[in-house]
C-alpha cells in the first residue's frame, strides 16, 4: 500500500486547524497516519487481523481510519476489480496449499515504516504444501 495518496489542489483560501491553506496550495495526503493512530487502533505497528473484526467476531472491512484506496470523488476506481481479484487469488492460493512458515525464518509481525516509501513486510519464506 502507498502511504501517500493523489495530489490535491486548494481551490480557495482555508483555514485548518490553525493554518491557512493559500488558494492553487498542492497537498498531499499521508494515509500512513490514519494508518498508524495509536488512538485509533490496538496495535498500530504490527501484523493483527484482530483490528478488522468487530465485537462478534465479524470481519468489519468499513473502519473509519483505514483507507487503502483513498476516498472521495478521486477514490481509486479499480478498487472493487481489486478486492475481487485480490480474493479469488487469496482463496484459490488457500484451496490448493497450505502455507507453512520456513524453518530458516523467524517470522515478524512489525514493520518499519522507515525503510521504504511502500508500506510492505520485510522478505520471509513460506513453504506451500499441496493440500489432498
Amino acid at each position: 500500500m502507498m502511504p501517500l495518496l493523489l495530489i490535491h489542489r486548494a481551490t480557495d483560501d482555508v483555514e485548518f486547524e490553525g493554518y491557512t491553506i493559500p488558494q492553487n496550495t498542492l497537498l498531499i495526503a499521508c494515509s500512513e497516519i490514519g494508518h498508524r493512530d495509536k488512538s485509533f487502533w490496538q496495535k498500530p505497528d504490527q501484523l493483527y487481523p484482530e483490528h478488522f473484526l468487530d465485537e462478534n467476531g465479524k470481519l468489519d472491512s468499513d473502519k473509519e481510519n483505514f483507507t487503502p484506496f483513498s476516498v472521495g470523488r478521486r477514490k481509486c476506481p479499480g478498487e472493487s476489480f481489486a478486492r475481487m481479484q485480490l480474493f479469488l487469488f487469496t482463496a484459490a492460493l488457500l484451496h490448493r496449499f497450505k502455507l507453512e512458515a520456513a524453518t530458516t525464518t523467524a517470522l515478524k509481525s512489525e514493520s518499519d515504516p522507515a525503510t521504504s516509501i511502500i508500506n510492505r513486510p520485510d522478505r520471509f519464506e513460506l513453504v506451500l504444501r499441496r493440500r489432498d
